[in-house]
C-alpha cells in the first residue's frame, strides 16, 4: 500500500526461491508476488508466477485460491490492452469467489472489473460495479480500497462528461490516500485530476472558440444590418418619405442601430450604412434574402461551372470536409449565409447530399473554373 513493490517482490522472490511443495502459504506467496508484477507492469512473470500459483491451489483443493488467482489472468490481458478478454476473465472470476464464498476477496476484482468496463466503454455496467463495491467497503470502513473506488469513478463520471462529478470523487480519494501516505493511491490521484484539468481546458477552449465564433457572427450580423438600413435609407430617399410615415410599427426600428454601432465601433458601422447607401438595389436585395446577386447568365461553355465565384469556394470547402460554421469563419461570412450558400449549390447542381459536392468538385478541379 506504501509503494514499495520492487522490496516486496524481492523479500516474496527470497521465499519462493526456497524448495517446498504446494502450500497455502506458498500460494499465497506466488499470488502476491505475480500481483505486485502486475501493478509494475511486468507482464510475462507475472502470468508465470500466477499461473504457478493457480496449478498449486488446485493441487491443494483450495476454493477460495483457485477463485482468487483466477482474477489475476483478467488483470494481466488489461495492462495488455485486451478490455473484452478482461471483462470476461474478471468476470468469471467473480462467479467463481461467489460460489466459494470469498467475497472479501471479491474487491480486487470488482475494481479491476470497473477499470476493464471503462476501457471497454460499458459505462453504465462500470457504475454500477463500482458503486456497489465502494458501498460495499464504506460499509466495513475500510479506507485503500474504498479511496481507489472512488477514483476509478471519477474515471466514470469524465468519460461521460461530468467533470463535478468526477472531481469531487477523485478529490476525495486523494484525501483519503493522503491520511494513509499512500504512494500509489497519491500517484493515481494525481494523475486522475492532471487529466481532468485537461479535460476540462479542453472544455473551456471549446467554449472559447464557440464564443468566438459566435461573436464573429454577431458583428456580421450588426453589419448587415446597418448596410440594410442604409440601402432602406437610400429607397427612402428616392421616394420622398420615411417608414414612420406609412408604417408607425417601424418607429422602434432605430432601436437596432445603436447596438450595432456599439458592436462594430463608430468608423465600421458608418462604413456599413454608407455602403448600403451604395450598393445596387439588386445586390441589396440579394443581400437581404442572404443570396448571390446574381449576374447575367453566361454563354455556355465547356469549361464554365454553373456556379458563381463565391458559391465554387463553398464548394471547394464543403469538398475539404469543413461544417458550415467552418466554413463560415473561413470565408467571414455569417454561418447563415454560409448555410444559403450551400442550399443553393445543391439546388443549382440538383443535389440532395454534400458528399454529392465534393465528388462535384473532385471531378472538375481544376478543369472548371467559376462564373465571375
Amino acid at each position: 500500500m506504501a509503494g514499495h513493490h520492487s522490496e516486496a517482490r524481492r523479500w516474496l522472490d527470497r521465499l519462493l526461491s526456497v524448495p517446498d511443495g504446494p502450500s497455502r502459504e506458498r500460494v499465497a506467496g506466488l499470488r502476491l508476488s505475480g500481483s505486485y508484477a502486475i501493478w509494475q507492469g511486468d507482464v510475462g512473470p507475472a502470468l508465470r508466477l500466477l499461473t504457478e500459483a493457480g496449478r498449486s491451489a488446485t493441487r491443494l483443493g483450495d476454493r477460495a485460491e483457485i477463485a482468487y488467482t483466477a482474477h489475476l489472468p483478467g488483470m494481466a490481458a488489461l495492462l495488455e490492452g485486451d478490455a473484452a478478454r478482461a471483462v470476461a476473465l474478471l468476470g468469471e472470476a467473480l462467479d467463481r469467489m461467489h460460489a466459494a464464498g470469498a467475497r472479501q476477496r471479491e474487491v480486487n476484482t470488482r475494481l479491476f472489473l470497473g477499470v476493464a468496463l471503462i476501457i471497454a466503454g460499458d459505462l453504465g455496467r462500470a457504475r454500477r460495479v463500482l458503486d456497489g463495491c465502494v458501498a460495499w467497503l464504506a460499509r466495513r470502513g475500510e479506507v485503500w480500497w474504498r479511496a481507489l473506488g472512488l477514483t476509478l469513478i471519477a474515471h466514470v463520471e469524465a468519460a461521460g462528461g461530468r467533470l463535478e462529478q468526477a472531481e469531487a470523487a477523485a478529490r476525495e480519494a486523494l484525501r483519503s490516500h493522503r491520511r494513509l501516505d499512500s504512494r500509489p493511491g497519491l500517484a493515481f490521484g494525481l494523475e486522475t485530476l492532471a487529466a481532468l484539468a485537461g479535460q476540462r481546458a479542453a472544455q473551456q477552449e471549446r467554449a472559447e472558440q464557440r464564443e468566438r465564433a459566435a461573436q464573429h457572427e454577431r458583428a456580421a450580423e450588426h453589419e448587415r444590418a446597418a448596410e440594410l438600413a442604409g440601402a432602406a435609407e437610400e429607397l427612402w430617399r428616392a421616394i420622398g418619405a420615411g417608414p414612420e410615415s406609412h408604417f408607425p410599427v417601424f418607429r422602434p426600428r432605430r432601436d437596432y442601430l445603436p447596438r450595432a454601432r456599439v458592436a462594430l465601433d463608430t468608423a465600421a458601422f458608418e462604413r456599413a450604412v454608407r455602403a448600403g447607401r451604395d450598393m445596387p438595389l439588386d445586390t441589396a436585395l440579394a443581400r437581404a434574402l442572404e443570396e448571390e446577386a446574381r449576374p447575367p447568365e453566361p454563354t455556355p461553355a465547356a469549361d464554365r461551372s454553373p456556379l458563381t465565384r463565391r458559391q465554387w469556394e463553398v464548394a471547394e470547402l464543403v469538398a475539404l470536409g469543413l461544417t458550415n460554421q467552418e466554413i463560415a469563419a473561413r470565408l467571414v461570412l455569417s454561418r447563415r449565409t454560409a448555410e444559403t450558400h450551400v442550399e443553393h449549390i445543391l439546388t443549382r447542381l440538383g443535389f440532395t447530399s454534400r458528399a454529392q459536392i465534393a465528388a462535384w468538385v473532385a471531378e472538375r478541379r481544376p478543369a472548371m473554373s467559376p462564373e465571375p
